[in-house]
């Protein structure tokens, strides 16, 4: 009964019928690689995203695959080499100390957003 009122609290919270339930521990393994080969192909492109969180990771499942979409790009900045990126921008939660902390941060953070998902 406990349990049940904890899903409960949850669904309450987040303001949705949708169901959550634990992700396969490979699917997990096959998402995070996703999303890694996204934001390699954005800092490829010296692109730091600077808001990796939940809300902007898109998942579309397509028979046994699914296909992972990183977005919101409104944060998003180019990283110049000779530029010095100190702006707190971001979700609180996800934020890499150096981001949250108003130091000096590159395209790092972003990996360090993507880890933060991941508890």
């Amino acid at each position: 009964m406990k349990n049940n009122q904890h899903e409960k609290d949850i669904n309450r919270e987040r303001k949705t019928n949708e169901v959550i339930r634990p992700v396969n521990y490979f699917i997990s393994i096959t998402m995070v690689d996703e999303i890694l080969n996204g934001l390699n192909y954005l800092h490829g492109m010296d692109i730091m995203h600077r808001d990796i969180n939940q809300r902007n990771i898109l998942m579309k499942q397509q028979g046994n695959d699914c296909v992972i979409k990183i977005c919101d790009f409104g944060l998003s900045k180019i990283e110049e080499s000779a530029s010095q990126h100190t702006a707190n921008v971001g979700t609180p939660t996800y934020q890499a100390p150096e981001v949250k902390w108003g130091g000096k941060y590159n395209k790092l953070a972003d990996i360090f957003s993507l880890v933060t998902l991941q508890k």
